[in-house]
């Protein structure tokens, strides 16, 4: 039993997996959305679990014997490479098998994905942009191609409680992002090999060059991958991103091959900020649809609840941006 395989390894599963359950609303008024029962996992092989030790929400899932995902996710999480500041791969804190069937499963923190809650100002855009790109760049120097780096698969640890007074992800810095599921992500360990791959089972099916049968490059397409993701959710939507269009264009280009590097990206991502004033990288995200109304008080409010707080925050701030950039 998947449930006892779970629990000899110390962990135990929500009720509602376990044997025998019985939904905690049966036979009462009470509604089935108020019960934490109710929950069930969008994904069938990921499982949301507490740690016996110490309490503590891990993600169990269940690892295909059919992809390179457990080798990729442990490669990742050899003591060398989690000393590495530029990786960003949610490392891997256990691994084990059910030996009924040889079922493989990881163990990894259970985090949120990144655009819970949306972004408020352009400093919090710039660092997750920074870091999803210093991951990329990261995972392609040793060889590995994520392949599905999309809305899903970026997820971040907020340090804040679920319940706690909403707060500015940059006032609460350093906020770490992270990549995750590596299922269908390819690692080349030989450089002098061509890297070719087929198969377009991926979030993003506006990758042009996705194959069932003509082998394509697997690189370029997390290139096109995050910066479809930039575009959609932070171009598109906010008008005081524009400076960051000729990278996004660059990145989502039509033609693989027309794509800059991951290294590329990053370099001209820096190039790109240290251009902007302190100012334009700290304001308030400005909507696209904002009317010209809203646009005045939003910014009043802006400016009364936080520009004070920013000001002293200066040189810090400052400092920060040069750190990363």
């Amino acid at each position: 039993m998947v449930e006892r395989a779970i629990e000899e390894h110390g962990y135990m599963l929500r009720p509602r997996y376990h044997v025998g359950w019985v939904p905690s609303w049966s036979d009462t008024w009470i509604s089935p959305e108020l019960c934490e029962d109710s929950a069930r996992s969008l994904i069938p092989a990921v499982l949301d679990a507490k740690r016996i030790s110490d309490g503590s929400t891990v993600v169990i899932k269940r690892v295909s014997k059919r992809c390179q995902e457990y080798e990729i996710a442990k490669f990742l999480s050899t003591p060398d490479m989690l000393e590495d500041e530029r990786n960003h791969c949610i490392p891997i804190l256990d691994d084990f098998f059910d030996p009924s069937d040889g079922t493989r499963f990881i163990v990894m923190a259970f985090l949120r994905h990144f655009y819970e809650p949306e972004f408020e100002c352009m400093d919090e855009v710039l660092d997750f942009m920074l870091q999803t790109l210093t991951a990329i760049s990261f995972l392609h120097e040793k060889g590995v191609a994520h392949r599905d780096c999309a809305l899903n698969n970026i997820i971040y640890d907020p340090s804040v409680r679920r319940l706690a007074k909403r707060v500015r992800r940059s006032s609460v810095l350093p906020v770490r992002y992270y990549l995750t599921d590596f299922g269908i992500s390819t690692r080349f360990k030989n450089p002098g090999k061509p890297r070719r791959v087929v198969g377009i089972d991926c979030q993003d099916q506006d990758v042009p060059e996705l194959s069932t049968d003509i082998p394509y490059d697997p690189f370029p397409v997390d290139i096109f991958t995050l910066g479809n993701l930039y575009q959609k959710r932070i171009l598109n939507r906010y008008e005081n991103a524009d400076f960051l269009r000729p990278l996004i264009l660059a990145m989502t280009h039509s033609n693989p091959e027309g794509r800059p590097t991951a290294i590329g990206v990053l370099i001209e991502f820096r190039h790109l900020v240290r251009r902007e004033t302190w100012s334009s990288r700290v304001w308030r995200l400005r909507r696209r649809d904002e009317g010209r109304l809203s646009r005045f008080f939003q910014d009043v409010r802006f400016v009364a609840r936080d520009w004070i707080k920013l000001l002293m925050q200066f040189f810090r701030s400052k400092l920060h941006f040069h750190t990363l950039v």
